[in-house]
């Protein structure tokens, strides 16, 4: 037989433990990461969505027209809301057919409408 010498080939415990555990942090990062990149995607999907329906509502008012102030709402499919508000310019004192009105779209969506996208322009309805 051969005589055993005083040092052991492999790891201890300790070792193997604190290998696991470097291992264990690192997917817990990385996981962090690839969860935190999923929900931006998310987010800038539903942003995406909130200026399509936002545009829509006013190229609608282009094709319709505006009938004067005022504040029109309604829904979307996913849970998304839209208020339009029809303000007339302050500092204009025009006496043509056409009076300059401030709209102001602002579409919101979330559980409880904590996201919102606001867009601004001025159209052109008849007096």
């Amino acid at each position: 037989m051969s005589a055993q010498s005083g040092t052991s080939r492999g790891f201890t415990l300790i070792e193997v433990l604190v290998a696991f555990l470097i291992l264990a942090f690192s997917l817990g990062a990385l996981f962090k990461v690839f969860s935190g990149s999923l929900q931006s995607v998310r987010l800038g999907e539903d942003y995406a969505h909130a200026a399509a329906l936002a545009r829509a509502q006013l190229s609608r008012i282009d094709a319709d027209g505006i009938d004067g102030q005022g504040i029109e709402t309604g829904e979307a499919d996913g849970g998304y809301r839209w208020l339009m508000e029809f303000v007339p310019l302050p500092d204009y004192a025009g006496d043509g057919e056409f009076e300059p009105l401030a709209v102001t779209l602002t579409v919101t969506w979330g559980p409880l409408d904590n996201r919102s996208l606001s867009l601004s322009t001025v159209r052109l309805a008849r007096r």
